[in-house]
């Protein structure tokens, strides 16, 4: 009785072990994907998450258009997006908002150099992280005054 016991007990174990597994497996894939991203009122964002750890994002607003490319890591449902850094001169935005960012105090993406008229802008990611949701991704590293006054990003 006891070792008929411990055998259902070892199965309604490895059952659900496979249940978790699976469902693990189903998140991981539905976010590797494209996702809207609004960050201010007049902006237009794609954040695109491929299979192989790469990401792209691209954004549009009225005036500029920024982009970046890198790499991703997955913790649990945690979601770590590095940008990889151009070799071209192009003025640096801080996705996280975290960076003091003004005309004065502008960043390059090498120092002393002056970028092209017109050129896009590089949206910088470092180590932001995002928590994986069933349909949108939470942000988890903005400016805390900004989010204070305008809320979080919404990506979906």
């Amino acid at each position: 009785m006891f070792q008929k016991n411990s055998l259902i007990f070892l199965l309604l174990i490895l059952i659900n072990c496979s249940k978790e597994s699976k469902d693990e497996f189903k998140r991981k894939e539905n976010f590797i994907r494209d996702w809207k991203v609004i960050r201010y009122p007049y902006s237009n964002a794609i954040l695109s998450i491929y299979a192989n750890h790469e990401f792209k994002y691209s954004e549009t607003g009225h005036l500029s258009e920024s982009y970046s490319e890198g790499i991703w890591d997955l913790n649990n449902d945690t979601l770590t997006l590095n940008s990889l850094q151009p070799n071209e001169c192009l003025i640096i935005d801080d996705f996280s908002l975290n960076i003091s960012e003004n005309y004065d105090k502008m960043r390059m993406t090498s120092k002393n150099c002056e970028p092209k008229p017109n050129s896009k802008i590089i949206t910088e990611f470092i180590n932001a992280k995002f928590l994986i949701k069933k349909d949108s991704l939470n942000y988890l590293n903005l400016n805390p005054e900004y989010k204070k006054k305008y809320r979080n990003y919404k990506i979906f």
